[in-house]
C-alpha cells in the first residue's frame, strides 16, 4: 500500500510498505524514470536537494536573459510556439549555460552537485522552457497514456501533491517532482499562455494543449479543495497508421482495409467509444487514408488532431476562459463556417453538444466524408447519443423523433464502436468492438444498423459477420471509383490495401 512519512521540513516523502502482487505489478518502471526525480526524492539529502535547486534557478535566470537579449535573434512568438530552428538556438544556448556552470562548480560559485545532474541540467532547461519542467520527463516515457496531480491535505494540515501515472500496464503513485502549489501554477499558465488561456480564481478551469501535443485539464480552487487538481492525456509517440493497429489487434487486417476504402470513398462515419477507448487515435489513423487532393477542415476544442497533408485548416473553439470579453465560438459556430470553406471534408473531434446537429445537416446537404467523434459506452447508445446532442440545437424542438434518427441514417454510413477493458495482469486493451452501416432506412422508427464487422473476445479479433453491405453502400463506393468487387475482397481479407 502507498502511505505518507512527513518530512520535518520541504515536500513530504513517499514511502512503499511492502507492496500487494497487484501493486508490484503495476507501473514498477516508474521508479526510475524521470531525471533523478525518484532518488533525489527518496534518497538524496536536503542539502543536495537544495544545492540542485540552486543551480537549477540560476541556470534558469541566465537562460532567460539570453533569450531575451536583443541580440539573441528569437522573436517572442516563436518561444512560445517555436519551431526547429528556436528549439536548436535555445538548445545551443542550454549547451554554453552547462559548460558554464561547471566553471563556476569548479570556482566554488555554485553549490557542488553530481556529474549526472550536470548532463542532465540541458534537458532540465529545455523541459523548462518548453513543458512543465520536472513533470515533462513523465509525459516523455514510453506506455505512459495519462498523468494526474492530485492536492491532499495531511495529518498537519499542509498541502502535498502526489501524481498518479497511467499506463497501458496499470498505475503508480509518486510524490510530484514539483511540491509548491504556485510552482505548479506558473507552470501550467506559461504553458497554456501560448493559447491565450489564463488559470486564476476567476478562471478556475482550464482545458489546452501542451506544446508537445498532450491534452491538459486543470482546476483550482474554489472548485478543488485543498488546492489543484490537474490531468494530463499524454501524447502517443507512436505513429497513426493501420498498420499499428492492426499489430496490436485492435483492429483485423480486414477491417484496416475496408476502412481505408471508407475513407478513399468520403463514407460519412460516426467514431464512438468510452473514455480512454482510443476514439482519437482511430480518427487519427482514418486521416492517414485522405487523398491528397481534398481539402480538410479540422475541428476540435483542444486539438489533438495531425495530418501530413497540403491543404488543411485547423479550427479551434474559444471559450470564455481566455477573458471576460471573448467572443465565445463553439463547434456549432465553426461548423458553420466550415461549410462555406469549400471543404471536401469536415472532421470534428469529440462532440459534445448542439454541434451534432450541424454535423447531421452537412452530412444531408452534400458535405460527404464528415468524421466525427462522440461518447458512447455501447453500440446500441450511439444513435441516442447523437439523437440527445441534437436536441441541444433550437432547430429540433419541433422535429418529431422518428425524422431526427431518419437525417442520421441517412447522414452517415458507418458507426465505430470501439471498447477498452484491463486483462488480469493489468494490461489495457483496446479495439474496434463494431462497425455497422446504415443503409438510411427506418424500422419501427428505429435507425437501421447492419453489423459488417464483430470482435470476437475470445479470438481476439474483429471479424467480419459475412454480411454484404446495402446496395447504397455500393453504390457510393462506385461513385467513388471502388469496384464492388474491390470492397468484397478487402471485407474478406484478401487485400492489404492500407500499406503502400
Amino acid at each position: 500500500m502507498f502511505s505518507v512519512s512527513p518530512k520535518d521540513k520541504g515536500a513530504e516523502k513517499v514511502k512503499l510498505d511492502a507492496p500487494t502482487q497487484e501493486e508490484t505489478n503495476l507501473g514498477s518502471d516508474f521508479k526510475t524514470m524521470g531525471y533523478s526525480d525518484l532518488k533525489r526524492i527518496e534518497a538524496n539529502s536536503d542539502n543536495s536537494d537544495e544545492a540542485r535547486e540552486k543551480v537549477i534557478k540560476w541556470a534558469r535566470g541566465v537562460l532567460q536573459e539570453k533569450i531575451k537579449h536583443e541580440n539573441s535573434g528569437i522573436p517572442i512568438n516563436k518561444l512560445s510556439d517555436p519551431d526547429s530552428k528556436t528549439r536548436e538556438y535555445v538548445a545551443q544556448i542550454a549547451d554554453e549555460i552547462v559548460q558554464s556552470c561547471k566553471q563556476k562548480i569548479a570556482n566554488q560559485e555554485l553549490p557542488l552537485v553530481g556529474d549526472q545532474f550536470i548532463l542532465e541540467l540541458k534537458q532540465i532547461l529545455l523541459d523548462y522552457q518548453f513543458g512543465l519542467g520536472p513533470i515533462q520527463p513523465y509525459l516523455r516515457q514510453p506506455g505512459v497514456e495519462d498523468v494526474a496531480i492530485n492536492s491532499v491535505r495531511d495529518e498537519k494540515g499542509d498541502i502535498r501533491l502526489n501524481m498518479i501515472i497511467m499506463s497501458r500496464t496499470g498505475k503508480t503513485i509518486v510524490p510530484c517532482p514539483v511540491q509548491r502549489v504556485d510552482e505548479l501554477l506558473d507552470l501550467i499558465r506559461r504553458s497554456l499562455a501560448r493559447e491565450g488561456k489564463v488559470l486564476n480564481a476567476s478562471n478556475p478551469i482550464v482545458n489546452g494543449r501542451l506544446l508537445d501535443g498532450s491534452r491538459i485539464n486543470a482546476l483550482m480552487q474554489p472548485l478543488v479543495d485543498p488546492s489543484i487538481s490537474v490531468t494530463i492525456r499524454v501524447q502517443t509517440r507512436a505513429a497513426f497508421s493501420f498498420d499499428a493497429l492492426v499489430q496490436n489487434r485492435s483492429l483485423s487486417p480486414a477491417a484496416a482495409s475496408f476502412l481505408w476504402l471508407s475513407v478513399r470513398a468520403l463514407l460519412p462515419m460516426v467514431i464512438a467509444g468510452g473514455t480512454g477507448a482510443g476514439k482519437t487515435n482511430l480518427l487519427n489513423v482514418l486521416l492517414t487514408g485522405i487523398a491528397p487532393t481534398e481539402r480538410i477542415v479540422i475541428i476540435e476544442d483542444t486539438r489533438e488532431l495531425n495530418i501530413d497533408h497540403n491543404d488543411v485548416v485547423y479550427l479551434t473553439t474559444v471559450s470564455q476562459n481566455r477573458d471576460a470579453q471573448s467572443v465565445v465560438y463553439g463547434q456549432r459556430d465553426l461548423v458553420a463556417q466550415a461549410m462555406r470553406m469549400a471543404p471536401t471534408r469536415i472532421v470534428l473531434g469529440e462532440v459534445r453538444d448542439q454541434a451534432a446537429w450541424q454535423a447531421i445537416v452537412a452530412t444531408n446537404t452534400g458535405h460527404q466524408g464528415t468524421l466525427l467523434t462522440i461518447h458512447a459506452e455501447d453500440a446500441d447508445s450511439i444513435i441516442n447519443r447523437l439523437v440527445n446532442l441534437a436536441r441541444e440545437a433550437p432547430e429540433t424542438a419541433q422535429l418529431p423523433d422518428h425524422t431526427l434518427r431518419y437525417n442520421i441514417a441517412s447522414g452517415f454510413k458507418l458507426f465505430i464502436h470501439l471498447q477498452s477493458y484491463r486483462l488480469p495482469n493489468g494490461e489495457r486493451i483496446r479495439y474496434v468492438n463494431n462497425i455497422f452501416e446504415s443503409p438510411g432506412i427506418m424500422r419501427d422508427n428505429q435507425t437501421v444498423l447492419n453489423p459488417l464487422f464483430e470482435y470476437d473476445l475470445n479470438a481476439r479479433e474483429l471479424k467480419w459477420t459475412n454480411i454484404m453491405p446495402h446496395s447504397r453502400l455500393f453504390e457510393q463506393f462506385e461513385q467513388s471509383g471502388i469496384s464492388r468487387d474491390l470492397v468484397v475482397k478487402a471485407l474478406r481479407g484478401e487485400v492489404q490495401l492500407w500499406r503502400p
